[in-house]
């Protein structure tokens, strides 16, 4: 049986890739910082039948947690920080150090850790879950977009690295994607004021529907995309 581990599992994009995993009949990891507690890790354990909550925080500890001696075919880095629109003179070094472990280097860590058990697997796949504002950086987003960018350029450099290697490396730009973390279906459905913003905005009109992302991840996690890497894909109905 073919091995997942989801990084952030509790977020983002972490229950669509857990769901589309599963379907697909992998064994299918979860890590996410509240596992620390054991009663998170059975709650998510019967929210999503089949996975297997890790207690391990740390990358590193994660990865050996769910790879031990055998080998891992699917890595996703669902990596979230709520972005906020903050003038750069109000930044500080501290802050940017901050967007860059959460959104930059805990992903390396996650992929640095996995990679010798990833070349071991069958037809291994990262996918790292990253933000259109790395490809659209808008005003007062300096920290977050670089920090996006980082991670975008990573997949690609990633993509050449590992292509003679059998590993396929993918990125996930997502904008207007339905979340609670994000932009919540309720708040679209019943704030007209909102609702309007997100139709002008979006070329498609709209927030992603339920199970889109889940598609998309199925693609990228499945043979259907086995001559395709090295893409950062917007998932982001048309606005990128």
């Amino acid at each position: 049986m073919r091995k997942a581990l989801v990084a952030n599992a509790r977020r983002y994009t972490g229950p669509d890739a857990t769901r589309a995993l599963l379907a697909e009949g992998l064994s299918v990891y979860c890590h996410d910082a509240s596992f620390a507690s054991a009663g998170a890790r059975d709650e998510f354990a019967r929210e999503f039948s089949g996975c297997i909550p890790l207690a391990a925080i740390e990358p590193e500890g994660a990865v050996a947690e769910a790879v031990g001696d055998s080998s891992l075919d699917v890595l996703i880095c669902n990596h979230f920080q709520k972005p906020e629109g903050i003038p750069l003179s109000e930044t500080t070094a501290e802050g940017f150090r901050d967007s860059l472990e959460a959104l930059l280097i805990e992903p390396y860590r996650f992929v640095h850790a996995a990679l010798p058990a990833l070349q071991a697997g069958t037809s291994p796949r990262i996918v790292l879950v990253t933000s259109a504002a790395g490809q659209r950086p808008m005003p007062k987003m300096t920290m977050y977009a670089a920090a996006r960018a980082g991670a975008d350029a990573m997949v690609t450099s990633l993509a050449r690295e590992l292509g003679r290697r059998g590993v396929s490396v993918f990125g996930i730009a997502p904008v207007y994607f339905t979340s609670d973390d994000t932009y919540p279906r309720k708040a679209f459905e019943s704030n007209e004021r909102f609702r309007a913003s997100v139709e002008k905005s979006v070329p498609l009109g709209r927030l992603s529907n339920e199970n889109e992302m889940a598609k998309l991840i199925k693609y990228l996690c499945t043979d259907e995309s086995e001559f395709v890497t090295g893409q950062i894909i917007g998932f982001s109905g048309g606005w990128l």
